[in-house]
């Protein structure tokens, strides 16, 4: 069950967040929770900068706390670099670090011209490598650079729409962006007041290539994500506010918290 639930916020996390570019060169520290139902399980931290009005890079990092870091050691860092346009979302590179139960596994994606993605995994993983070889690899982002492209999307006011081809390494999945219901409730924020609404975005999991059958026959990986963001915080970048899914593990979320 730990190792399903630390999946489960890697798929989320690993799909958390920079946002649309602001105007001039900003760097952020923004801090969020996760929680499995009401309890809270891993501190995440995002570093985020925006040298010029094209370009970024962010940097992740996650850790499990209380009892679940103590029965199951987990700690994430995961980094993007990229360009932004009006047009595309194009990552140069992506690196992800993950060190679970004394083992540590580091893979670098390099993307290059024509959707080629070229992959380094230490020590290499049956999941990435089986990726690679049934050609799922090429044409694909990072999933820092998907939820940036959902964030400029939403800031931009184009709406939720459009289809993200997905690859972390080892994972290969679909995001499918979708318009809220009209009748979806706005979140219930605990640590901000926002002046505003929030806007969000919904995205539905395909998933491809590197998922155990076992967990999916059973339902824990969720079919959709709900994504909130604002402008009101650390202005003009629109802030990444909370993420909700459901699992066969129950309701899972990750809120942001501050920032320093």
């Amino acid at each position: 069950m730990i190792r399903r639930t630390v999946a489960l916020f890697a798929i989320l996390i690993g799909t958390p967040t920079i946002a649309s570019l602001p105007a001039a060169a900003q760097q952020s520290r923004l801090l969020y929770a996760g929680f499995l139902q009401d309890a809270q399980v891993m501190t995440v931290k995002f570093d985020l900068s925006a040298p010029d009005q094209s370009n970024y890079s962010v940097d992740v990092g996650g850790d499990l706390i209380g009892i679940l870091a103590s029965m199951y050691p987990f700690h994430m860092q995961l980094s993007s670099q990229g360009r932004l346009t009006a047009a595309t979302a194009a990552p140069s590179l992506f690196r992800s670090n993950i060190a679970a139960e004394g083992e540590q596994r580091v893979v670098t994606l390099t993307y290059g011209a024509g959707g080629a993605v070229q992959m380094v995994d230490v020590p290499p993983t049956q999941e990435g490598q089986t990726a690679v070889a049934r050609g799922l690899v090429r044409g694909t982002i990072d999933p820092l650079t998907a939820i940036a492209a959902i964030a400029r999307g939403v800031a931009s006011g184009q709406g939720c729409s459009g289809h993200l081809p997905v690859f972390d390494g080892a994972r290969r999945f679909d995001l499918t962006l979708m318009p809220l219901p009209a009748s979806a409730p706005l979140p219930q924020l605990t640590r901000i007041t926002l002046r505003t609404p929030p806007s969000g975005c919904d995205a539905a999991l395909t998933l491809i290539s590197g998922f155990p059958q076992s967990a999916i026959d059973s339902g824990m990986y969720p079919k959709t994500a709900r994504f909130w963001f604002t402008s009101e915080l650390n202005a003009p970048w629109p802030v990444l506010l909370r993420i909700d899914a459901d699992s066969g593990l129950g309701h899972i979320r990750m809120e942001y918290v501050g920032a320093n």
